[in-house]
């Protein structure tokens, strides 16, 4: 039941033509997704950051041995997303 209320306030908003339809907080998200994958390098970087601090036993050896894993998620998640693009190419043909 407390589903309705967000339906009938969404549509009340969408059918109105006084209202401005830039930007309605979780109803309308800002569009920043059209470069969704730029965000695939900080997501990286992160991760192998903690990953590698965890794992080495000095802390110098970390920004060497971070970059290295980031390169490779890098590569790793481009090689996927090719393959990906392949398979979804040659299934819609």
């Amino acid at each position: 039941m407390s589903f309705l209320p967000t339906v009938l306030v969404s549509n009340f908003i969408a059918q109105s033509s006084s209202v401005d339809m830039s930007y309605i907080p979780f109803l309308r998200p800002l569009p920043i997704w059209n470069y969704w994958y730029l965000l695939l390098f900080p997501l990286c970087a992160g991760v192998a950051i903690v990953y590698k601090s965890i794992k080495c036993r000095h802390m110098s050896q970390v920004p060497w041995e971070a970059s290295v894993i980031a390169l490779w998620i890098v590569l790793g998640m481009s090689g996927a997303a090719l393959a990906l693009a392949i398979v979804v190419g040659y299934v819609a043909k």
